[in-house]
């Protein structure tokens, strides 16, 4: 795995656990993970549904970005057992699809799902997540090189 793709992982692993370190100004959430000559930002704005850009530095120069937005689509489930779940499955990866979760992953009676096409130099793509049968969540992303 090249340098960007290990900085990535270590990135979104560090803001997906127990949802990160997260800090709010005028109602945007940031997230800011640094490692060597890298720097990640995410900003998201929102809450059941949200819009956000993932953005990675390289010596204080833009190199990498992600565009997304989405959320939850009904009542049924509440935001917190979303998220939660929506975390794991992002931790599950382990290392194979570094822009977002897995194509499958399957817990209790939730089932996200990853439709994804391209890689880190471009890509787009559609994750879902499903309760009981019935999607209840949806997040677009697109998003590559600079």
């Amino acid at each position: 795995m090249d340098d960007l793709g290990s900085f990535l992982w270590q990135a979104k692993k560090s803001s997906h656990a127990v949802n990160g370190d997260f800090f709010e100004k005028d109602g945007m959430k940031y997230f800011i993970f640094r490692h060597g000559f890298y720097r990640f930002e995410d900003r998201k704005i929102g809450d059941q549904y949200y819009s956000g850009q993932e953005i990675v530095y390289k010596d204080k120069e833009p190199l990498w970005t992600m565009a997304y937005s989405g959320g939850l689509l009904t009542d049924d489930v509440t935001e917190e057992a979303i998220n939660t779940f929506i975390n794991e499955s992002l931790l599950e990866e382990k290392n194979r699809n570094l822009i977002r979760g897995p194509s499958f992953f399957q817990k209790d009676n939730f089932i996200y799902l990853n439709e994804f096409q391209g890689d880190l130099a471009r890509f787009n793509g559609r994750e879902y997540i499903r309760y009981d049968g019935k999607n209840v969540y949806e997040l677009h992303y697109s998003g590559g090189y600079l």
